[in-house]
């Protein structure tokens, strides 16, 4: 591919509001040339996150594809009409060249079954209490990351499922074959097998040339502290809608709170999940999860990576205070 997309949010630095979304478009065989663009033409109209989707062409296999395709802008932050909710693609074509923008509004679900609307209750941990900063924060309903692969746009976010009253990570797969995108698949990262009522949240999604689609996460729940975890999809061979039983990468050691304003106990905002460059069989997530407070730091995160094989070569594994091991 051609080009680096990077999207900013714009706030204004005085008074209150989104200031609109940025898209910036860097030549990969010159960085220092690059051009600015508001995709949206709507600065202040729609406060919403667009995540550029990694395009995944013309390496281990898959198909390459002409000079000036680009790539796909996609954004949800609970966008809904009569019921209905969508989300907002926008496809950036020619961007060394006097990009275009082309958007669309694809409705993908309904406020009864995907996505009640309702406020973010923010996600439980063992050791919460009714106080609101026992909560960790799940913050809001914004595309987290995104991936296009031969005619197939992915992304992730987190929603307020109706099913079980609780918050959860979400992945949502387009087809851009035709003019408009449609919906192909979509489901839930449910992490039953991780607790009863578990919180899945801030997920990150990647796919290998074998259609095997890798997620990240993160979960908590009553009985368990904040952790990281990862889940994969055979998009080839598993049932619609569905992911294969969760992997602990590692799970929570203790209680976290730190609170930086309000009630506000932020977690996140992201995990990661990238696609082995030597081995296209296997995945590397990064994540956090809570450690065991210390007297001087009160709550602490840390860091952790895995190595995540399809079919498995080892289980999951990580070491948060060396390299990497497999």
């Amino acid at each position: 591919e051609e080009a680096i997309y990077i999207t900013a949010n714009l706030f204004r630095m005085s008074g209150s509001g989104y200031g609109g979304m940025r898209l910036w478009i860097f030549d990969k065989n010159n960085l220092a040339k690059f051009t600015v663009h508001d995709p949206t033409g709507l600065t202040s109209s729609i406060a919403t996150t667009f995540m550029p989707a990694e395009i995944r062409a013309g390496f281990n296999g898959l198909p390459t594809r002409p000079a000036g395709s680009g790539t796909y802008l996609i954004g949800y932050s609970g966008l809904n009409d009569e019921g209905k909710l969508y989300t907002s693609v926008i496809k950036v074509t020619n961007p060394l060249n006097g990009p275009t923008f082309d958007q669309w509004y694809v409705q993908f679900g309904t406020l009864d079954v995907h996505d009640t609307q309702a406020t973010f209750q923010n996600a439980v941990q063992l050791g919460s209490t009714a106080d609101a900063t026992s909560r960790i924060w799940t913050n809001n309903r914004r595309v987290l990351d995104a991936v296009w692969q031969q005619g197939s746009l992915w992304c992730v976010f987190t929603v307020a499922y109706p099913l079980s009253n609780t918050e959860k990570a979400y992945w949502l797969k387009l087809s851009t074959m035709t003019v408009a995108p449609s919906v192909l698949d979509q489901g839930v990262i449910l992490g039953d097998d991780i607790a009863s009522n578990v919180f899945t949240f801030f997920p990150s999604i990647a796919i290998n040339s074998k259609s095997i689609v890798a997620f990240g996460f993160s979960a908590s729940a009553e009985t368990i502290f904040a952790g990281a975890y990862v889940t994969v999809r055979d998009d080839k061979t598993d049932v619609k809608g569905s992911v294969q039983s969760t992997e602990i990468v590692r799970q929570g050691e203790g209680f976290y709170s730190k609170v930086f304003d309000g009630t506000r106990n932020r977690w996140g905002d992201y995990t990661g999940m990238a696609n082995d460059p030597v081995d296209d069989d296997c995945f590397w997530a990064y994540n956090q999860y809570a450690g065991v407070p210390t007297e001087v730091l009160g709550s602490i995160w840390k860091t952790v990576w895995a190595r995540l094989c399809v079919p498995p070569k080892t289980k999951p594994s990580a070491n948060p205070s060396g390299s990497p091991s497999v």
